[in-house]
């Protein structure tokens, strides 16, 4: 079995670099690209089932969008056979990985469920 990875990493900064520091008066902004990696993406997996048909995807994607109601959010690309069968079937599910489950992040996220029974594969139950 392979040692967990760590599910990402962030990026190694000076300390003073993650803020604004005073240029001649200016400020020096910080790049957006750096800013987003400092924040926390949880590694999960998305799922959905239509018609017989089943499927789960690496996310990092998801968010909560409100309390009340309660609602979450999850950013799929069109292209992605989950998208198809979330789109056809009008629900999803989230499962929020452990670091013990890497593997199976890296399975679920490196094959298309077109060509890969990925629950079946990595042994998910559905139920």
């Amino acid at each position: 079995m392979l040692e967990p990875a760590p599910l990402f990493e962030a990026p190694r900064v000076r300390r003073r670099s993650n803020f604004a520091e005073p240029t001649r008066g200016r400020e020096k902004a910080v790049q957006a690209k750096q800013a987003v990696r400092l924040l926390p993406w949880p590694v999960t997996l998305v799922g959905a089932y239509h018609e017989g048909r089943h499927n789960v995807m690496t996310a990092s994607w998801v968010s909560q969008v409100s309390f009340k109601p309660l609602m979450v959010k999850v950013s799929v690309a069109p292209e992605r056979y989950t998208y198809e069968l979330i789109s056809k079937s009008g629900e999803f599910v989230i499962s929020i990985l452990t670091a013990e489950q890497v593997e199976v992040a890296n399975f679920c996220g490196s094959r298309s469920g077109r060509d890969t029974d990925k629950v079946a594969a990595v042994g998910l139950r559905t139920r």
